[in-house]
């Protein structure tokens, strides 16, 4: 009788530690698979990222050259309008000058 109980209990201990493991294993494996998926995600997202900048760095940098030729035109117009006659530069202004803000 006593041979038995033990022997129902090491049955018992054994079925609790295989199912022990099995879920353990499957825990880790679906812990796994999830930490793939994530990376991949971010992955994804970074490279998503990176096209954006790509796009606005292209965009500023053609508004950097638009507004310089803006300047260049400015310069261009300033020239031309010194160059005709009958405008000649102010003379500079004696003593102190106030600057508007």
């Amino acid at each position: 009788m006593y041979n038995d109980m033990l022997a129902a209990l090491a049955a018992t201990m054994m079925l609790f530690a295989v199912v022990f493991a099995a879920i353990s294993f499957g825990l880790a494996f679906s812990l796994e698979r999830l930490k793939k998926e994530l990376k991949a995600k971010e992955d994804s997202e970074a490279a998503s990222t990176h096209t954006r900048l790509e796009r606005i760095e292209r965009a500023v940098d053609s508004i950097a050259v638009e507004v310089e030729r803006i300047g260049e035109v400015e310069r261009f117009g300033a020239r031309v309008l010194a160059a005709l006659p009958g405008n000649a530069p102010a003379p500079a202004p004696e003593g102190r000058v106030i600057t508007p803000h």
